[in-house]
């Protein structure tokens, strides 16, 4: 069965958000750009990609905003209203 068809299946939708930032958190990523973090993409040996995306304002450096921040929907993910 898939969320979003007319199965009667409902994801609640503040639990999945939760256990979306929990992933992200595990796997290194920004939740807010769903992006992956400075860290990690150093980590991955990808340090000089993090940086010249700091510098175009597209990567969220810890105290700086960012320029990519945006909220989006969740696809296929219904929440109770």
């Amino acid at each position: 069965m898939y969320p979003g068809k007319d199965d009667g299946v409902m994801l609640d939708r503040e639990r999945f958000l939760g256990l979306l930032d929990a992933y992200y958190a595990l796997s290194g990523w920004d939740r807010d750009q769903a992006w992956p973090t400075p860290a990690k993409l150093q980590e991955l040996g990808l340090g000089d990609v993090a940086a010249e995306l700091g510098r175009v304002g597209r990567l969220k450096i810890i105290g700086e905003p960012c320029a990519a921040r945006h909220s989006r929907p969740v696809a296929g993910v219904r929440g109770k209203v």
